[in-house]
């Protein structure tokens, strides 16, 4: 739900990137192993950050495509 996001906010979680993308876990993943998304990893851990700089140049990317899924 994204209405309960705080879109301001300088960094944003795994679960708030695929909220607001409506995307699934692994596309997330694919995008950030392949570098479309730059991010911050904590050693050891499963969790990633993104700044909302890194964000907002990666959805105003013009080399990203999305197909029509019909």
């Amino acid at each position: 739900d994204t209405t309960k996001i705080d879109w301001n906010k300088p960094v944003y979680t795994r679960n708030e990137i695929k909220s607001l993308l409506q995307i699934s876990d692994s596309t997330l993943t694919r995008w950030l192993n392949d570098g479309w998304i730059p991010h911050t990893q904590i050693n050891g851990s499963d969790k990633i950050y993104v700044s909302q700089e890194d964000l907002k140049e990666f959805l105003h990317n013009p080399q990203i495509f999305y197909p029509s899924s019909r």
